[in-house]
């Protein structure tokens, strides 16, 4: 969290006095939830409320921040930023090149400079050579072997969809399932399970496996998000399913039935989302739904979905759920959704 610095009634009349790219500090006093300052800060009980208010829709509870427009909190908890000299400007630029060949739409997704798109990003400091397929496992020309992909997951959300988390983290499962938050392997593999993640972490980075219960170890990661999760993980899971990069790892011919599911979500941005993914589905690009429907207008839509569903060949395959001939395990999904994360969600972006 950040507080202002200064006198508070010459904020109120004259505003905020930051200039874009000057050091944050100069105008914020910036507070990282675990931090001692942070700790000691804790002790006063009406600060202590207002930061537990807070944290429910703005941090995870290891700290990570989970909402957009707090990327510079994110990024001072990083190695990058903490042990080099990486900052916001050492990626994004304020405004676009004369000779970025990007179209406008294409820059102003991330505002990335030509030089801070893909691996280029990381290859400013750290070494190609150390950093190969041998350290990613991947093929080199496979999102896998993306940077972004593995240490800077979708797991924030804003703007109706998912974003990058700038913390720079490590992939860790056990550390990702205490703070109920999605993990990097399973945002691209969707149609694995935690124990398949578990399984690789473990033999290529001797990364601890956590204890899984039977839904983790049997079904696949994105579906327990997106049936049983919260509704901000609902909400990350069903932006994920229309990936490009996840749909080049995991197909995309099978999350048509599962994201049919959230147009009935409780969250009308979450059947927002749900939507612009099935759109991106094979079929599905004219699908016509609104948020706000009816719930006929809405079980018109879901029904339309299965029926392009059922119109293709699906292999079976337990860990999404899906039996021979066409088959989906109803029982278990029906038993997922009504073990469902209800809690009122309020997420500060």
């Amino acid at each position: 969290m950040m507080t202002l610095k200064g006198d508070p009634d010459r904020i109120n009349i004259h505003g905020v006095s930051f200039p874009p790219g000057s050091d944050l500090r100069e105008s914020f006093d910036v507070w990282h939830l675990h931090s001692t300052e942070m700790k000691e800060l804790l002790k006063n009980e009406a600060i202590r409320d207002r930061v537990v208010r807070t944290n429910l829709g703005t941090f995870y509870s290891d700290g990570m921040v989970r909402v957009s427009g707090r990327e510079y909190t994110s990024l001072e908890q990083s190695s990058c930023f903490q042990r080099g000299e990486m900052g916001c400007l050492s990626c994004h630029q304020l405004h676009q090149f004369p000779d970025d060949t990007r179209s406008r739409t294409e820059w102003a997704n991330d505002q990335l400079k030509p030089s801070a798109i893909g691996n280029a990003a990381c290859l400013q400091c750290h070494d190609q050579q150390q950093y190969s397929t041998s350290h990613t496992h991947h093929a080199a020309d496979s999102t896998g072997s993306n940077c972004y992909n593995c240490h800077m997951p979708h797991t924030a959300y804003g703007l109706l969809k998912a974003i990058r988390n700038h913390t720079i983290s490590i992939p860790d499962l056990k550390q990702d399932l205490a703070a109920k938050r999605p993990n990097a392997c399973n945002q691209c593999h969707l149609d694995k399970t935690m124990k398949w993640t578990a399984n690789h972490l473990s033999d290529w980075y001797s990364i601890d496996a956590p204890e899984l219960d039977a839904d983790q170890s049997e079904i696949a990661a994105s579906i327990l998000w997106l049936l049983k999760g919260d509704a901000a993980n609902r909400a990350l899971a069903a932006w994920t399913m229309g990936w490009s990069d996840a749909q080049a790892t995991s197909d995309n011919d099978w999350q048509s039935i599962y994201l049919a599911q959230l147009l009935n979500d409780p969250y009308l941005a979450i059947r927002l989302i749900a939507r612009r993914s099935l759109q991106t589905l094979p079929g599905l690009a004219e699908l016509e739904m609104m948020p706000l429907g009816s719930d006929a207008e809405r079980g018109e839509a879901i029904r339309s979905i299965i029926a392009t569903w059922d119109q293709e060949q699906h292999s079976a395959n337990p860990a999404l759920l899906l039996g021979p001939q066409n088959t989906v395990q109803t029982k278990q999904i029906n038993s997922l959704i009504k073990q469902r994360d209800n809690t009122p969600m309020t997420l500060t972006e």
